[in-house]
């Protein structure tokens, strides 16, 4: 299992740039560059996590509408989870241990 970090500047300034968003949350994952999440510029990977993903909510659709929105991808490569900021991190870690018990296919 792996953490991967995309600070994204889209939500009222919050996030800086990834060095920052290291610094101020103390994250020992790896971060990527600063990425847009939504819009036109939206990176091609959020776009096929929103694609894939229902979530978001009825006024914005499928938008991330906060910096720690979460995506679980399976050993596969599929999305299979979308986490917005009012989970529960035991709904959360209910859902990684689900994936983490399924065998990867071959």
């Amino acid at each position: 299992m792996e953490i991967l970090g995309f600070p994204c500047d889209q939500f009222l300034g919050q996030m800086g740039d990834s060095e920052a968003c290291s610094i101020r949350f103390d994250a020992d994952f790896p971060h990527f560059a600063q990425v847009d999440v939504n819009g036109s510029n939206a990176h091609p990977l959020f776009k096929f996590l929103k694609d894939s993903i229902s979530g978001g909510s009825w006024l914005f659709g499928s938008a991330i509408t906060w910096n720690f929105e979460k995506f679980l991808i399976n050993r596969d490569g599929v999305p299979v989870a979308r986490f917005g900021k009012a989970e529960n991190f035991d709904e959360i870690e209910k859902a990684l241990v689900v994936e983490l018990d399924k065998p990867a296919s071959s």
